[in-house]
């Protein structure tokens, strides 16, 4: 699992948005959300090497990476919080398989 947080210069409504728009500009399926409490559970299309490290495969010619197989996926869960009236925390954490 991988995880990243920002701060940023928005009230929670607005950060709240500005997640919702990127989650819809990359074409990711929303799977739960709840705004009460922060939260967004959304479906991602595949990955690539950059996005997550898949390991290593030793072979006879060496060892390499693995690439992720057409099948996989990716779930990233949104975390967004009021840090201030004009600012906000936002966590992505993903998980690939």
């Amino acid at each position: 699992m991988d995880t990243t947080r920002a701060l940023v210069p928005l009230p929670y409504d607005l950060a709240w948005t500005a997640v919702n728009d990127v989650i819809r500009q990359n074409g990711y399926k929303i799977q739960a959300q709840d705004p009460n409490h922060g939260i967004i559970e959304v479906q991602g299309r595949s990955f690539t090497l950059q996005d997550a490290d898949c390991g290593r495969i030793k072979g006879i010619i060496g060892d390499y990476a693995a690439t992720p197989e057409s099948s996989a996926t990716a779930v990233y869960n949104f975390q967004v919080r009021p840090v201030s009236n004009e600012k906000s925390s936002v966590e992505v954490r993903a998980i690939f398989n």
